[in-house]
């Protein structure tokens, strides 16, 4: 009875040390990554001496990037239109958004949007169409299956549910505005950045340059910590791009992702007609104007 005694405090002694080095792994992070990027990794810390060959200066990497851009936008402008799956994730006044899949198709002339949810669940089978110049320049779009299709203005209370931009910023070329324009005002934030071309990455396993843009610490007028262009070889396009930042109210905090899309199963000259970015094509799910189904 006493050597049964024994074993059981001998067994509750081991589970109570166990259950102390276990706590304390958590409270140290061991193995924890970000709980708030579920879909791209974490960025990478840099290590002293990581790149074996001489850095190219930040300055020249800037500037053969724009020309990248300003060759990509020309390859956009030749083509009609293209169609693609987005993988989105996007921070909103402070919030991680849970990621989504959306089946996309854009056409440049006129400018119009076609997408549909795939995933996740609870937004699964919505639809939105823009086209430039028709229904008042809003959108068309029914926010769950079944209930009426309703036109939003763009940038609308409603429409900016759970989004950072609006449909009108939708597609390839605008990616590529914008971040022209983030070279145009913020030159004397990137002057301070660390820019360099990363070897090897891939996107819906075709190869890809890789246009990194890093920070150590936020300016007066960025928080940017880390941004990644792909653009595939081959196409000449961009096919994924994510943001990091650092967190408000802190030079040093661990930057949090802000934004993330990445285009695959790219169509390039898919043949879009006006019948894709019309909400009466029967392939849509359009409830009839004004009413359910």
């Amino acid at each position: 009875m006493l050597r049964a005694r024994r074993v059981r405090r001998q067994v509750a002694a081991a589970v109570f040390v166990i259950g102390c080095f276990m706590l304390l792994a958590w409270l140290r992070g061991w193995g924890i990554t970000y709980p708030d990027a579920p879909g791209p990794a974490p960025p990478p810390e840099r290590v002293a001496g990581q790149d074996a060959a001489t850095p190219e200066p930040s300055a020249d990497v800037l500037r053969r990037g724009l020309k990248m851009a300003d060759s990509s936008l020309k390859t956009l402008e030749s083509m009609p239109d293209y169609s693609f799956t987005m993988v989105k994730q996007e921070r909103v006044k402070g919030q991680l958004q849970e990621q989504e899949t959306i089946e996309m198709k854009i056409r440049h002339s006129p400018f119009s949007v076609y997408a549909r949810h795939v995933a996740p669940d609870r937004l699964k089978g919505q639809e939105a169409i823009y086209v430039a110049d028709k229904n008042d320049n809003c959108m068309v779009a029914h926010l769950a299956v079944g209930i009426r299709t309703v036109t939003l203005p763009t940038d609308g209370w409603w429409a900016m549910q759970g989004n950072r931009h609006p449909i009108t910023s939708a597609g390839m070329k605008n990616l590529l505005l914008k971040l022209k324009e983030l070279a145009a005002t913020q030159k004397e934030y990137l002057a301070t950045c660390d820019l360099r071309f990363v070897e090897g990455e891939q996107v819906d396993g075709r190869a890809c340059e890789c246009l990194e843009i890093r920070s150590s610490r936020p300016g007066k007028t960025s928080r940017l910590a880390l941004a990644r262009i792909y653009l595939d070889r081959k196409w000449n396009v961009p096919v994924k791009y994510e943001a990091w930042e650092f967190p408000k109210g802190s030079d040093v905090g661990k930057p949090v992702l802000v934004e993330y899309y990445e285009y695959l199963k790219v169509r390039l000259r898919a043949g879009l007609t006006d019948a894709d970015f019309d909400p009466a094509n029967p392939n849509f799910q359009f409830p009839a104007w004004g009413r359910g189904t």
